[in-house]
């Protein structure tokens, strides 16, 4: 039995990511996590996770969770 090349599941271009782009992706990814928890009704998780991110877009999900801490609880 003869297979083809060996296709990797991810292209590896020999490049290393700076640290600025290692960091963009650790947002992206807590970012991610905290939208999930936020869906599920975890607002002390996605509180956490949301504190660790410094864009605009986790200052808006921060205040949408409270928001609807504030909502709940009347």
């Amino acid at each position: 039995m003869t297979y083809g090349s060996k296709l990797s599941l991810f292209e590896n271009h020999d490049e290393q990511l700076s640290e600025s782009d290692v960091c963009s992706y650790l947002d992206e990814g807590r970012l991610f996590l905290a939208k999930h928890a936020r869906e599920k009704g975890l607002y002390t998780e996605a509180l956490k996770l949301l504190s660790c991110v410094n864009t605009p877009e986790a200052s808006f999900h921060i205040a949408l969770v409270y928001f609807l801490i504030n909502c709940c609880l009347f």
